[in-house]
């Protein structure tokens, strides 16, 4: 009998801003990534601004399609 070894973890990657990058002050930008989650679907995104003190609701650009990554963004 087969059984997996262990749930697979949420894992997400921020593509933009890219690390290291300068971002002038006072002006909009853009945050865009993706997310995973194997066999569950990834249904909604956070993301904080201020290292974990608060949180913001991000967008996705896809739609659910379990086992693919679902690219997201934030204004």
């Amino acid at each position: 009998m087969r059984r997996p070894l262990a749930e697979i973890k949420l894992k997400s990657q921020i593509a933009r801003p890219r690390v290291y990058e300068t971002l002038e002050p006072n002006r909009s930008y853009t945050i865009f990534g993706a997310a995973w989650a194997g066999d569950t679907d990834v249904t909604e995104i956070w993301i904080s601004l201020d290292g974990g003190g608060s949180w913001v609701q991000g967008d996705f650009l896809d739609p659910i399609n379990r086992h693919a990554w679902r690219r997201c963004k934030y204004d």
